[in-house]
């Protein structure tokens, strides 16, 4: 049976925190706005580093009406996750349905001392309009059907 719906041309895939951004610091990292006109759901991925032993680390869902979230900014309810300083190497995630405004992000808190972060992924998905765009730093392609050879 042949499947012929990727998954890449369903979910719209936008970085919302570089690795970069989330190398090793105490400072919090805000990601960047994921636009969710379209869709009602997002999966935000968060990979973790290293989180040193004194580290005070935790990570939310905000949403807003604009991109630049100063209009009605509000955390989505119960998404605070605290992140002892024993998770190294886990991948955290928040799967928000339906957000209450058009804009979503994840803010990572970091304090007292180094907590690194592999960046912020957002799966955008039950897009209204098939097939989706990805954020303009994705690249990637849909290959054959599982067909053997050289690549």
């Amino acid at each position: 049976m042949s499947y012929t719906h990727p998954l890449s041309k369903e979910v719209g895939i936008s970085i919302g925190a570089t690795t970069t951004a989330g190398a090793a610091g105490s400072t919090a990292i805000n990601g960047t706005a994921v636009d969710m006109a379209g869709f009602e759901a997002c999966l935000a991925i968060v990979p973790l580093g290293t989180i040193v032993g004194t580290a005070v680390t935790s990570i939310k869902a905000q949403v807003a009406d604009d991109s630049g979230f100063t209009v009605n900014v509000e955390d989505v309810a119960t998404s605070n996750q605290s992140i002892a300083d024993t998770e190294d190497d886990k991948v955290y995630y928040f799967d928000v349905t339906r957000p209450t405004r058009r804009w979503l992000r994840i803010v990572v808190s970091r304090g007292t001392a180094n907590a690194t972060i592999g960046g912020i992924i957002y799966l955008r998905y039950r897009g209204r309009e098939l097939p989706v765009t990805h954020g303009s730093n994705i690249v990637g392609e849909v290959v054959g059907e599982g067909i053997s050879g050289t690549a």
